[in-house]
């Protein structure tokens, strides 16, 4: 944030200020306010309308698009989440591609991170069974490449509506997340006998030595 006083202002005169800023290292749309308030004791006020000035700017990265495929279960069932990254224009080569997308609470995952349709890319998944993220590190796309696309399988035993969209996102670098959503409702499965379970037993419980059993 910048703020100032400007003590004086002659008749239709005009104050540029200049504020070098860096761009981060995550893509998406970044809006910047400026306003001038004055000095209600000492001047009048024209047009208000012109105290506010907004200015966007788009920081271009590969886009991140994400779905549940299904986006309807029930507790205890698999949904597929499907990650796409779509390249910018020009499709040019494209490095260190990395995100840590944290699951909505209640959603975990069934095992580690697949590729759908690699086509060339490389990357680096983190998450495994029972984790309730899933991480991206240094993913690379080759030049000329449109997109990519990988998934994983998620749970949940609670039923109800899980989001997830931007907020969910952390560790951002060369990506723009900014419109990234998805969504899945879960309802309660009638069916109680869905758990697993593993039973042991032995055909002798005192063998001799070297016996097999």
């Amino acid at each position: 944030q910048v703020s100032g006083t400007i003590p004086f202002l002659p008749a239709n005169g005009t104050i540029r200020i200049y504020i070098p800023v860096t761009s981060p290292n995550y893509g998406g749309s970044f809006s910047n306010y400026a306003e001038v308030q004055p000095d209600i004791y000492n001047n009048g006020e024209m047009n208000p309308s012109t105290n506010i000035s907004i200015n966007s700017v788009q920081i271009l990265a590969p886009v991140l698009e994400k779905e549940f495929t299904p986006n309807q279960i029930a507790t205890a069932q698999i949904t597929t989440l499907v990650f796409t990254i779509n390249n910018i224009t020009g499709n040019p080569e494209q490095n260190n591609v990395t995100f840590t997308d944290n699951l909505p609470n209640g959603l975990t995952l069934v095992a580690p991170p697949e590729w759908d349709n690699a086509n060339g890319a490389t990357a680096t998944f983190l998450g495994t069974m029972g984790d309730a993220f899933i991480g991206v590190q240094n993913l690379h796309i080759p030049a000329g490449v449109s997109s990519c696309t990988f998934y994983a399988y998620v749970t949940t035993s609670n039923a109800g509506e899980y989001v997830n969209n931007t907020t969910n996102f952390n560790n951002l670098y060369n990506i723009d997340v900014s419109n990234t959503y998805a969504s899945v409702t879960v309802t309660e499965n009638p069916d109680i006998s869905l758990d697993l379970g593993i039973e042991k037993t032995v055909d002798t419980e005192a063998p001799k030595l070297g016996e097999q059993v």
